[in-house]
């Protein structure tokens, strides 16, 4: 499926596709044109992280009294093996922006209970290797006595970095793209506030920019899924749902943590295509558009009490 994007998530499922326009730096500038480094909006840049929320701070950033339940996403990057036949590697760097968690005990609960919610201001959890982000807590009394089975976590804004290789009158450029997209309405990131769909990304050589794209009407696949978790927007809101098994108790005497574990090894995946000084196993993309990406983000999940 082509849609015309600066650079899919494809944790979405779905193809950067190679359209005019798509992806790369045909409003920005490269090395490869002798522009010096530049920047094509003064809005957010992909590397300006001022007032991005980190650690367990949030709409309520104070610490609950009492036993409470501490929710972490932790990421793995241990290898996998890998059987679609598609090319991959690890990003440079990627987090996303945590919202809010949902508990629900069935996919059809009349009553999901909220664990917490940052609001606007997402929590800024890294995917990378080792990471352990503290992404909200909530008082165990203020939980009911159930089991869960499906959880949804609502996700702000996702930022990413993958090494690339930009094609370009006949030069071939080692370097990286860092896109950042925002998923839910009304997301804080760098000091704003951005509503679903606007996207920045840049590419870079050897940490200098050569120009940032800036824009708004990024599409978000309703529903598409990959490694057992399923992307869900509805209205100006995006989720992530999956599966869990998850048993809450409000009489819990002392502090338990709530640990998503995210395995992210080489989960920015694409298909290798022909093209001049493509090399397989390289992201090989032009000024205009880039080979498809067929899926990014977690490849498995675990949850569990500690």
């Amino acid at each position: 499926m082509e849609r015309p994007l600066p650079l899919l998530l494809a944790i979405l499922s779905v193809a950067c596709g190679g359209t005019s326009g798509a992806f790369g730096l045909a409003d920005a500038g490269s090395p490869s044109t002798g522009l010096g480094s530049s920047s094509s909006d003064s809005g957010l840049q992909p590397g300006d992280d001022a007032g991005v929320t980190t650690g367990s701070a949030g709409a309520d950033a104070s610490t609950p009294s009492g036993p409470s339940y501490e929710v972490h996403l932790l990421a793995t990057q241990a290898p996998l093996t890998f059987a679609d036949g598609y090319s991959g590697e690890t990003p440079v760097d990627q987090r996303m922006g945590v919202r809010k968690l949902t508990l629900l005990r069935d996919a059809n609960d009349p009553s999901p209970v909220v664990v917490f919610d940052n609001g606007a201001n997402a929590v800024d959890a890294g995917l990378n290797d080792g990471n352990d982000t503290v992404c909200g807590t909530a008082l165990a009394s203020s939980l009911p006595a159930a089991t869960f089975t499906v959880a949804r976590v609502t996700v702000g804004y996702y930022k990413f970095t993958v090494a690339a290789v930009l094609h370009e009158n006949g030069v071939s450029t080692p370097g990286d793209y860092t896109d950042l997209e925002v998923l839910t309405n009304g997301t804080k990131f760098g000091g704003q506030t951005y509503d679903q769909g606007y996207y920045s990304f840049t590419f870079s050589v050897g940490g200098t920019a050569y120009g940032t794209v800036t824009g708004t009407g990024l599409v978000t696949p309703v529903d598409d899924s990959t490694g057992g978790i399923s992307l869900v927007t509805t209205g100006g809101e995006v989720d992530y749902v999956f599966g869990i098994n998850l048993q809450t108790n409000p009489g819990l005497t002392s502090t338990a943590k709530i640990v998503m574990t995210v395995n992210t090894y080489q989960d920015f995946r694409w298909q290798d295509v022909s093209g001049p000084g493509y090399e397989p196993g390289v992201f090989d993309t032009t000024a205009t558009e880039c080979e498809p990406v067929m899926s990014f983000g977690a490849n498995a999940f675990t949850v569990a009490v500690e």
